[in-house]
Formats: structure tokens, C-alpha cells, sequence
């Protein structure tokens, strides 16, 4: 009949190009597959993992996307690649309703690796989180925290929060406060203290430390002392611990006297009937 004839020449025709189709899809995706090497290199040369895993990956979906596009064209010829954009804009939009954390994530980790606020590698604070940065995939910052604990970060929150990198620079700023009694000789006692800072070894010599009054309590001054050390957490804590130590014992053994606290112990008296009746008055103690 000649209905079914042409139903059957129908057939094959769209059999025929969905075949052509499905090759051009399969192509695409051999080809996103040959090609990503070379985008990697390409993208090595910024020298940042993260920013070539992400950004190499998007690219093969990328390929698979467009030559989706081209196999629907090719499969269906009446169908314009206007329209076909226009029905993957209102899928999209449909899809970023329903998947509104996930495209959020996504779009803030691609911002945050073309931004380039820190790498793998550096120490970090961010969204009330310290650690050191093992990498950002297109969902999340990966930390690993001082204490071994491993955090997942969504990047929305890194991207509007504030991002702390301490070791943006290869040197940070340290310091103390430490307290001494307003009798003793300050310009002494600053004396001791800097010398005793730049002696040691993990204290930079430039800038040279420094030891600046910052307040006065009552009748004792407090000294702020300043020095620089490396900008990772293992060399600040190691100095500051140093610097504490031998600037406290040098003060010592220099003369330079501390606050004396004033201690007072009340005696509660027992219950009547309970023994002999206890004097009440406070009693003072000096504490040096």
C-alpha cells in the first residue's frame, strides 16, 4: 500500500538520522575526550590543579552539550537551533529553580578559581574555618584543619565571605602583650625585651622587633612586643613560643620586676554550734 510505503520511508529516514545523530554525539564526545589533554596542558601553565581539573572538566560537558545540540538539529531538520536554544534556556531556568544550592556552588567555585583569592596549599580562614587549602572542585573548598579534622566548604560561603590567607605574603607580623610594674625602669625593660627578640633565630632581623607601650593599668604598663616570622601557623606558633619564653626569663634575670597581685582569702565561719567561733576578717595575701 502505498501508506505504508511511505510510512516505511518515514521510518527510515528518521531512523537514518537519529543514527547520524547518535554519531555525532559519540564524535563530540571522542573528541572533548582526544582534545582535553591539550586543554590541560594549556591550563598547567598556571600552575594551579584545581583551576585545571574544574575548568578542563567543564570543558568535555561543554563539547557533549554543543554536539547534543548539533545531533538534535540533524535529527529532526524542521526543528531551528533558535528553538532548540530557547528550550534548553526555559530547561535551565527550570533546572536552576530546582537545583538552586548546587548552580550557586557551581558558579562560585568557577568565579573563585578565575578570581584567584588563594591555592592549594595556602593557610586559610574562611567562614569561621582555618585550615590549608587541599583544593576547590565546582562544588566545594576542600580544608584540612590544623588538627587533622577535614572540612568540605560550600563555595557560596567562601565567595561572600570574608577570606583570611595568611600566607599570601612569605612573612607575617606577630606579637604579645606582656605586663610589668609601673616602677620598673621601661626604657630598660624595652631594651631587653628587643634584644632579647633579635637574638633569636626564627625572628626576622628585617623589620627589627620592636617593643611599644600600648596602655597603662592601674600602676603597671603593658608593652606590646612586635616581631615578623615565617607566615605559615607551624613557624608563628614555634616563635611566638620562643619569644614568650626567653623574653620573660630575660626580664627576670635582668631585674626588671612584674605586677605583684593582690590575693584575698575570706574564711567562711562554721555553723553554730559547730566549734569555736572563727575571726571573719579577711585576710590579705601578697602574690608575687
Amino acid at each position: 500500500m502505498p501508506e505504508f510505503q511511505e510510512l516505511a520511508e518515514r521510518a527510515g529516514e528518521l531512523a537514518v538520522r537519529i543514527g547520524i545523530s547518535i554519531f555525532v554525539v559519540v564524535l563530540f564526545a571522542v573528541a572533548g575526550r582526544v582534545t582535553t589533554p591539550l586543554v590541560r596542558r594549556l591550563l598547567d601553565r598556571r600552575k594551579r590543579p584545581s583551576y585545571t581539573r574544574v575548568f578542563a572538566g567543564l570543558y568535555r560537558v561543554v563539547v557533549v552539550i554543543v554536539g547534543s545540540l548539533v545531533a538534535l538539529t540533524l535529527a529532526f531538520p524542521s526543528v531551528r537551533m533558535a528553538d532548540v536554544l530557547a528550550i534548553f534556556g526555559i530547561i535551565s531556568v527550570a533546572a536552576g529553580f530546582a537545583f538552586k544550592d548546587t548552580f550557586e556552588n557551581l558558579l562560585a567555585g568557577v568565579l573563585l578559581l578565575l578570581r584567584d583569592p588563594f591555592q592549594s596549599g595556602d593557610q586559610v580562614e574562611v567562614a569561621d574555618r582555618e585550615g590549608t587549602v587541599e583544593g576547590v572542585t565546582v562544588r566545594e573548598t576542600l580544608l584540612r584543619g590544623y588538627d587533622g579534622r577535614h572540612y568540605f566548604v560550600p563555595n557560596a560561603k567562601v565567595m561572600t565571605g570574608i577570606i583570611e590567607v595568611a600566607t599570601h605574603e612569605p612573612f607575617l607580623r606577630q606579637s604579645f602583650l606582656i605586663r610589668l610594674d609601673g616602677v620598673a625602669d621601661l626604657a630598660n625593660a624595652r631594651d631587653v625585651i628587643v634584644s632579647t627578640l633579635s637574638s633569636l633565630d626564627s625572628i626576622r632581623a628585617d623589620p627589627p622587633p620592636e617593643a611599644v607601650a600600648v596602655d597603662v593599668v592601674g600602676t603597671e604598663v603593658e608593652f606590646e612586643c612586635r616581631f615578623w616570622t615565617g607566615s605559615r601557623r607551624s613557624d608563628a606558633t614555634d616563635a611566638r613560643d620562643r619569644a614568650i619564653t626567653e623574653v620573660v626569663g630575660a626580664l627576670r634575670r635582668n631585674g626588671v620586676p612584674f605586677p605583684t597581685e593582690e590575693l584575698r582569702v575570706s574564711i567562711v565561719p562554721p555553723a553554730p554550734g559547730a566549734g569555736e567561733p572563727v575571726d571573719t576578717a579577711g585576710t590579705d595575701a601578697r602574690v608575687r
